[in-house]
């Protein structure tokens, strides 16, 4: 990763790129699976019901190359921090790359699940995958836009953003959700990511900049530890 040499591999010892890697395969059809559920002979419920995303994931990073976005939400921690699970796909882009983004899952078959703030969400009726796309507006996502790492999947480079602008974009959408589970698991989340990849005071530093009224969160946060 750069800038945090210590932080390349994990503590088993697997290199920080595969995770991305890993956690988008795992949103698609995984042959240990399509095995139990044939000795189980539903393979076809399952399969009616869940599908495949593999296809739409491979020509989402095909339309995302040499475009500017980031990978955020789970997807993006769970490239850092290893046993954190994940159910949907969040994708953050800049507002030039929004109309052709708009074309691209209309000519893949994506179903409007309506709007929150700059995200807009997004279901597919073949297959199972929720699919949350976020504006860069205001000034901590254009600039967490343009900081990202870069990992491999399969043939394609994709962008996923830096920790500390990962951590500052959990705790805001902490103090958006608290009290609910998706509130604890941001909580979970930003605490993970400094426990190994954010700087507290990288942390502090951003929001002092961006959002100063996310600091009292962040000491709440800190106080109140994991959920």
């Amino acid at each position: 990763m750069e800038g945090r040499p210590a932080a390349a591999k994990r503590r088993d010892g697997l290199p920080l790129s595969a995770f991305l890697e890993r956690t988008l395969l795992e949103m698609s059809r995984n042959p240990l699976i399509e095995l139990a559920d044939n000795l189980a002979r539903d393979a076809d419920i399952r399969s009616k019901e869940e599908g495949d995303a593999g296809p739409f994931l491979e020509a989402l990073a095909e339309f995302l190359q040499g475009r500017q976005f980031a990978i955020i939400g789970g997807v993006a921690v769970r490239s850092y921090v290893r046993d954190r699970p994940t159910l949907d796909f969040d994708l953050m882009i800049s507002d030039a790359e929004w109309p052709d983004l708009v074309r691209f899952l209309s000519e893949h078959g994506a179903e409007s699940a309506g709007s929150v703030e700059d995200t807009f969400l997004y279901t597919f009726g073949d297959f199972k995958l929720d699919l949350d796309i976020r504006i860069a507006r205001s000034d901590l996502d254009r600039e967490a836009l343009g900081a990202v790492v870069t990992r491999r999947f399969k043939k394609w480079i994709l962008r996923v953003v830096k920790p500390d602008h990962l951590a500052a974009m959990k705790l805001k959408a902490h103090s958006e959700r608290k009290g609910t589970r998706k509130g604890d698991r941001d909580r979970n989340d930003v605490l993970d990511l400094l426990a190994g990849h954010a700087s507290e005071a990288a942390l502090r530093e951003l929001l002092g900049r961006h959002r100063p009224d996310l600091i009292a969160v962040l000491e709440e946060v800190l106080r109140a530890g994991r959920a």
